[in-house]
């Protein structure tokens, strides 16, 4: 067994990154895959067990601070303007009707089919009414859901996590004080819920005030955004217990929707580190499960695992979207989807200590069923996620269109040659004359700023999925690859050398984008299209590209475009998109692979 500290975290760190490029990869949903890696090297290997690495309370204050950040991070994708009126009516109801609904039938199934004692069977209720971004973002971006569905999970996922701790934490203190009442546990959520939103609030504020007077140097703004998130979430769990959720989440949200700074680059920072904290929290959490916990309440949990995926959540949707424009689909999918998450584990393990500590039963098998539960929930509804989404037609289609950065001569000739083959093309125009011409050209033309949510909007709307970036402007192809690398991901963005001094730059450092069309340039493109009556144009399916040209685009049978990479189409289907000259002298190069 390992027990030195540091090695058990680099496993369990490595084992996260793992299981999500291998989730990624096969299109499986990676919160199963990392659960799976800590159960194989904890319970069922035996080699770690981080709670005899780490002190409980170490180990306790370790995920708290992570989950802190992650919630900070999921307040940063939460903007009011996007929302609409009926988004916003079915979260609102999700957070009220429906919480109560899943903590009344949670209660209720727990009290009915485990030996909890009543008063733990509502705490366990209590639990059960969070969902959470840890599991439920990471399923969104797989599913690539329709904008409304997909942000009212988000939201409620979000939100009701704090919503949820708190709740458990008003049952824990009546079940542990003699004269505790109901109306206590009331006046302790709203005041928990009151000191946790105004800490995150006053937190924001300070940070954009800071960040606005660049009080700071550039290279510390994502670090100062990482230490306000965790201040916050410690100063508010000092004032009131796990109202520190409650203001992670608030001070993401506040950062997000103001307009004094720019958060990209902070977004960016969380977004990478959330990566990291959960590949390691969901390794470690697995890998300290005893095997007899599995076991002694593998039964039950089932059981409860059963009544929560059929009954509890169909019912508090169907109370909560009553009413509403969404459509029977959008329900549907709605129903099916809640899977628990790590803040639901982590406040189990905390109120079954202090049960245990008080002297009361079930403490034990509170935080064991819990986490039964959890990990059944991620088994059951992740791999649901995306076929049912696809089933139930609330998934956005797979994007297929094209993004040139540039308006030059190639950048029309190659987007009218996509065009007639029925790709969405959009090109981004440097100037206002080259603008003209390629809508002339019959192309979808973006004039506007690259900075702002604007290209990002443009970005959807086309549902890019490959970029070209060869404006000839060194500035704007550098901003250029920069903005829709964000959007479109490392490997889909794709830069055309300038001419042959930028190509030789290239080849001698590293450069953002891939380099396309390996030894043509944009001088060079330009010129044989204006000169030598070289043209691009789109070959039969399953056609080769002859010696005279240049293959430069493949467009698969579904309209999926990637980079051509030899002059044989993948696939027998697969249409080519060449730069076609029948002149000796000026002959396209023969095409090689392309650089990563």
């Amino acid at each position: 067994m390992i027990h030195e500290p540091a090695a058990v975290l680099a496993l369990a760190f490595g084992l996260g990154i793992g299981a999500q490029w291998l989730g990624t990869r096969l299109r499986l949903p990676s919160i199963v895959l990392m659960l799976a890696a800590g159960l194989l090297v904890g319970p069922a290997l035996g080699l770690i067990d981080p709670s005899d690495t780490f002190e409980d309370e170490l180990l306790s204050s370790m995920i708290a601070l992570g989950v802190g950040l992650l919630l900070f991070e999921g307040g940063l994708s939460l903007r009011w303007a996007e929302i609409g009126s009926t988004t916003r009516r079915v979260v609102v109801r999700l957070l009220t009707l429906g919480v109560l609904v899943t903590l009344a039938l949670g209660a209720t199934a727990a009290a009915l089919l485990t030996d909890l004692p009543r008063g733990v069977a509502v705490l366990f209720g209590s639990i059960m009414v969070v969902t959470g971004p840890t599991v439920v973002i990471p399923l969104l971006r797989q599913a690539r859901l329709r904008p409304r569905v997909g942000r009212i999970l988000r939201w409620e996922g979000i939100i009701i996590d704090p919503v949820g701790a708190v709740l458990g934490v008003s049952v824990l203190e009546v079940l542990l004080l003699d004269d505790g009442s109901i109306g206590e546990a009331v006046v302790a959520v709203g005041s928990i819920t009151v000191v946790g939103c105004v800490v995150g609030a006053v937190v924001a504020a300070g940070l954009v005030v800071v960040l606005d007077r660049h009080w700071i140097s550039d290279h510390l703004r994502g670090p100062l955004s990482l230490v306000a998130a965790l201040v916050a979430y410690a100063i508010a769990n000092e004032l009131g217990t796990d109202a520190g959720l409650y203001a992670a989440t608030v001070a993401g949200v506040v950062l997000a929707n103001q307009r004094r700074v720019a958060i990209e680059p902070i977004v960016e920072l969380h977004e990478h580190l959330a990566a990291l904290i959960l590949a390691g929290i969901f390794v470690i959490l697995g890998a300290r499960v005893e095997a007899s916990t599995l076991t002694d309440n593998l039964v039950p949990a089932a059981l409860l695992l059963a009544v929560l995926v059929l009954v509890v959540r169909p019912l508090a949707v169907l109370v909560s979207t009553a009413g509403t424009s969404l459509t029977g689909k959008e329900r549907t999918y709605l129903a099916s989807l809640a899977p628990r998450g790590i803040v639901a584990v982590s406040v189990s393990a905390v109120f079954g200590f202090e049960l245990t500590e008080a002297g009361l039963p079930g403490g034990e098998d509170l935080a064991a069923l819990t986490f039964l539960v959890v990990a059944g929930t991620t088994i059951v509804y992740g791999p649901l996620a995306r076929p049912l989404a696809r089933r139930l037609q609330v998934d956005v289609p797979e994007p297929t269109g094209v993004v040139l950065i540039g308006a030059r001569r190639w950048a029309r000739a190659l987007g009218t040659a996509l065009t007639d083959l029925g790709v969405p093309v959009l090109v981004v125009a440097e100037t206002d004359e080259l603008a003209d011409e390629a809508r002339e050209a019959g192309l979808l033309v973006y004039a506007g700023r690259l900075e702002g949510d604007d290209l990002a909007s443009a970005l959807d709307g086309v549902g890019g999925r490959l970029a070209v970036v060869g404006s000839g402007a060194e500035a704007l192809d550098a901003f250029g690859v920069s903005r829709v690398t964000r959007h479109l991901g490392r490997a889909n963005v794709w830069r055309i050398a300038r001419d042959d001094e930028d190509q030789r730059a290239q080849e001698g450092e590293a450069h953002e984008g891939r380099r396309a069309f390996r030894d043509l340039t944009q001088e060079h493109l330009d010129q044989l299209l204006a000169d030598h009556g070289a043209g691009v144009v789109a070959l039969d399916p399953g056609q080769a590209a002859s010696e005279s040209q240049m293959p430069l685009i493949a467009v698969r049978a579904d309209g999926v475009p990637g980079m051509a990479t030899s002059r044989e189409p993948t696939r027998n289907d697969d249409r080519l998109v060449v730069l076609q000259t029948s002149s000796a002298g000026s002959q396209p190069p023969a095409p090689t692979q392309p650089a990563g």
